[in-house]
């Protein structure tokens, strides 16, 4: 057969192997058929490049019509004749998403124009074949990004299909010299990341491969003279690396592409790799910044000789700055998660912890590592659990009814051995691997799972929130597969961590880079190896990602005195005066220390808590006279100094509580008065107040009977009881607002709420009710507003009384003191998820000592409540220092706006001291 027409694309060989070899042509518009179904466009093959047609030529050709791997081609070609040049053609208008996957098939060989924006969403290939993919409206995302797996996801990744255009070069060579996208060619000044705008795309469009089965036959346009050149616009610049603002602490996860000592293809396969790819992941690394990071794709050497060797480029130019968790082989795979931290920032808890003991994580899945830090400026503690689940890759993947098997829904081979790690893992940590006790624990890692998979559904359904989709939501992404968005990479935390974090970024410093800027140097022309710049971009193939954390300090026991993390006890003679302390570790003291005497009766000891965040607890006086509060700042049984609070000399305004209403960290004030019934907090802020008024409760009658984060929000809340009818109310507050008020069951009016404590160590503070005529307890074991009420044994002698409530062995869980009234015997129910185990402490025989501070309710012969304390204006036995007391600052500046119009301005210390309370120091337990 013999056509004629216009070259529009002009691809000769070159004598490199899978050469395009020919042109394609098109027939004038004067000549098109006018049918929009059918192409005016060819193929023309001829290898032997005879005569040198160029673009814009008309050309008469003689050869057969064939198929060659789906494109329409003229072969055996016998004549080529150039009737003229400087021709042209209209090329047809195109624009994606396309109706079905056969329409570009009427512009096959065809000039065609796009009309639109098109944004770049896949490079993969780009320094292989020199092929970029583009996509309208935005880049793409994977389908379980968005949607649950089966129908759903399905339904989007047939719409991205039909939402995909290849951008190719002239030629099919493998690994070019030359990289023409963005125009003119790809350089260092003129480069291109993920999300980058393409407008003016035109071109040939051809149904062909790449040049070899990895770039397979698919539509594609090739560059023509014909039409304009593309223009690329950045939309998506670099960034420095980010900071979370509010954090104290940040935790990084990193997979960082096998990092390897080794020099093998698992790896860098030269020593110059080897340099490339360490001072990119270096300089990533550095410029991060984080705390603690996971890492992701470490060799598993027996010495860990790849992680130390990390650390130790890390700490090059500042000796000590990292230090690793060595934990040696972990598994049987070729890598390993790992763990590094600044020793400055934070301490490792305990020893590291490994699930390698069951399936799949001793089959086939990489086994997790947990180890528990604790941060060095505040004693908060948490617990970093790094994972890689098994990968969707198809190499091994099971057929037929395997439930391994690619089940089609999007999810990719091995998703049952992946939900099964989650399930394992989620059974581990509940197990508190670490032996920490502490609930405050971040899953991070590779779960190579995106975030509507099953695997993710498990670990939230087992009470761990995605922290990405909390505060990016679906724009989130960390890494590129197919043309397609999304992350794998997650940092997954528990409810009482969530309320900690105040942010989560990506570092696109991978995902958005095309891989011919990596560190290798294997198939890559010296044109292409030139590209390396050592800096953090394109590292790897996975994005860091960075949590930033503001840890409430550690709840210190009330009280701890000497900072051990176990509660001490304090005695006042309710007779003399004299004050002592016993330090405690469990049921023996381990020292004794007798305070300044305060004969005056009216100063009480209202209670012990941290005020100057030192981590040892302080002691908070009251005198009942005139309203004014001191507090002692202890080291042990040394007190370090006394400071003078606001005075408060009408004696109806009651504190009747303290905490952190609005989890800013310092502590709160809260006022009721038992007159009118108003109920006030005073917002502590380095001694700056803000008022807020609650809702009164005009009835007197009802008392607040605890304070105490009971639903582990890390806000305070309210339990209420009236003191004639019995009934039971609770207010859960957030940031000092009523968010629930409920109604709890009546206990009999015998039973008195004595205090509240963390008794099964869930971090929701329970309550702890005694009948005052049989000696019966039971706890309520709260949920917020829901309850589970334990028994506990019955003490029929009323002598003995419930003296305090503080976690004297350091587990966690509140302990409960008893103490003899009668004859000075004293004793513990060491509690462990309310489960109580006795042991006897020193007995004291003169029953004046009472043990004070120690967060129970006191309660008179005729049952109603009062403040749990005991019973100079030289600051109650401590002679001030001009140090210590200054002027008071203006009125408007510590009691502006004032509800309470009887309160007065006494002496103030202008200093942390008072607002960096982190635990409760008055009569009741509080949070």
């Amino acid at each position: 057969m013999t056509i004629e027409g216009v070259v529009v694309g002009d691809y000769p060989g070159n004598d490199i192997d899978n050469d395009i070899d020919g042109f394609y042509m098109q027939e004038e518009d004067d000549d098109a058929d006018a049918n929009p179904a059918t192409s005016e466009g060819i193929f023309v093959y001829l290898p032997s490049n005879t005569p040198n047609v160029t673009e814009r030529d008309r050309v008469r050709v003689t050869g057969t019509a064939t198929e060659f791997q789906n494109q329409t081609q003229i072969g055996s070609v016998t004549q080529v004749q150039i009737c003229s040049s400087d021709n042209t053609v209209t090329p047809a208008t195109v624009s994606l998403p396309v109706a079905d996957s056969t329409f570009l098939e009427r512009y096959e060989g065809m000039l065609v124009q796009f009309n639109q924006v098109l944004y770049v969403t896949e490079y993969f290939q780009y320094d292989r074949f020199g092929e970029v993919v583009l996509s309208s409206g935005d880049r793409l995302f994977q389908p379980t990004h968005l949607a649950e797996p089966g129908a759903p996801a399905n339904a989007i990744q047939t719409s991205n299909d039909l939402n995909r255009i290849i951008i190719d070069d002239r030629e099919n060579d493998q690994n070019p010299e030359t990289l023409f996208f963005p125009p003119p060619a790809f350089a260092l000044n003129n480069t291109f990341r993920g999300g980058d705008m393409v407008t003016n795309l035109g071109g040939v469009l051809v149904f062909s491969w790449g040049g070899n089965s990895a770039s397979p036959n698919a539509y594609r346009v090739r560059p023509s003279t014909l039409v304009p050149e593309l223009d690329v616009e950045s939309a998506n610049p670099r960034e420095a690396a980010p900071t979370i603002p509010g954090s104290t602490l940040t935790v990084a996860s990193f997979n960082v592409l096998n990092y390897f000592t080794t020099l093998d293809e698992r790896g860098a396969e030269t020593p110059l790799e080897f340099e490339r790819q360490t001072t990119k992941i270096i300089t990533a690394l550095l410029q991060l910044d984080a705390d603690v990071v996971g890492l992701i794709e470490i060799e598993n050497h027996p010495a860990d000789e790849a992680l130390d060797d990390l650390v130790s480029r890390l700490n090059a130019n500042t000796p000590g700055l990292y230090a690793a968790i060595n934990t040696g082989v972990i598994g049987s795979d070729e890598i390993k998660v790992a763990l590094i931290y600044k020793p400055a920032s934070v301490t490792p808890v305990g020893s590291p912890a490994v699930l390698d003991n069951v399936d799949p994580f001793n089959r086939n899945t990489r086994p997790p590592l947990a180890q528990t830090f604790e941060q060095n400026s505040n004693g908060a503690q948490f617990t970093v659990v790094v994972n890689h689940f098994k990968s969707k890759s198809s190499t091994g993947c099971p057929t037929g009814s395997d439930p391994n098997a690619n089940a089609g829904d999007g999810q990719g081979c091995w998703n049952e051995d992946r939900v099964l790690a989650a399930t394992e893992l989620l059974a581990w940590l509940a197990t508190d691997p670490t032996g920490s006790g502490d609930t405050d624990i971040l899953i991070i890692g590779d779960l190579n799972a995106y975030a509507m998979e099953d695997p993710i559904d498990v670990l939230k359904a087992g009470g761990y929130t995605d922290l990405l989709n909390f505060f990016k939501g679906a724009d989130a992404y960390s890494f590129l597969f197919g043309g397609q968005f999304g992350y794998l990479d997650y940092a997954m935390g528990t409810s009482s961590i969530v309320s900690q974090v105040v942010g989560v970024e990506e570092w696109h410093i991978n995902a958005d880079e095309p891989d011919v800027l990596d560190y290798n140097t294997n198939f890559k022309p010296q044109s292409q190896i030139d590209l390396y710049e050592p800096n953090a971009f394109r590292s790897s193939d996975h994005d860091p990602l960075l949590v930033g954390l503001n840890l409430l300090p550690v709840e210190v026991p009330v009280p701890d005195f000497d900072g051990d993390g176990k509660g001490d006890i304090l005695w006042r003679n309710t007779s003399d005066g004299i004050n002592d302390i016993w330090l405690m570790d469990g049921a023996t003291t381990t020292a004794f220390g007798r305070l300044i005497p305060i004969p005056a009766l009216d100063r009480k000891v209202f209670g012990a808590g941290d005020f100057n965040a030192d981590g040892k607890a302080d002691i908070f006086w009251r005198n009942m006279s005139n309203g004014a509060n001191v507090i002692w700042a202890m080291d042990g049984t040394t007190i370090v100094e006394a400071r003078a609070l606001i005075s408060v000399p009408n004696l109806n305004q009651v504190i009747v509580g303290t905490g952190d209403f609005n989890r800013d960290g310092n502590i709160d004030i809260l006022w009721r008065n038992q007159n009118t019934g108003s109920n006030t907090l005073w917002l502590l802020d380095d001694l700056r107040r803000t008022s807020v008024v609650l809702p009164a409760r005009t009835d007197t009658r009802q008392e607040v009977v605890a304070v105490a984060d009971f639903d582990g929000d890390e806000d305070a809340d309210m339990l209420w009881r009236n003191r004639n009818t019995g009934a039971v109310s609770i207010w859960l507050l957030e940031n000092n607002t009523i968010v629930t008020e409920s109604s709890l069951p009546i206990p009999s009016l015998d039973f008195a709420a004595v205090g509240a404590g963390d008794f099964d160590g869930d971090g929701k503070f329970d309550v702890l009710w005694r009948n005052q005529a049989t000696g019966q307890s039971y706890l309520w074991l709260m949920d917020g507003a829901s309850r589970t009420r334990v028994n506990l044994p019955t003490l029929p002698n009323l002598a003995n009384k419930v003296a305090g409530l503080n976690d004297i062995d350091g587990d966690g869980d509140t302990d409960i003191l008893w103490r003899n009234t009668v004859g000075g015997a004293n004793f513990v129910w060491f509690m462990d998820n309310a489960i109580r185990t006795g042991a006897d402490l020193l007995a004291r025989g003169d029953t004046a000592f009472q043990m004070v501070g120690m967060n129970v309710n006191n309660y008179d012969d005729s049952g109603d409540i009062g403040p749990a304390f005991a019973g100079d204006d030289d600051i109650w036995g401590i002679e001030p220092s001009a140090t210590l007391v200054a002027e008071a600052p203006a009125i408007d500046e510590v009691l502006s706006e004032a509800p309470l119009a009887d309160m007065v301005e006494g002496p103030v210390i202008v200093d942390e001291l008072l607002v960096q309370t982190q635990r409760v120091f008055l009569p009741i337990v509080m949070r």
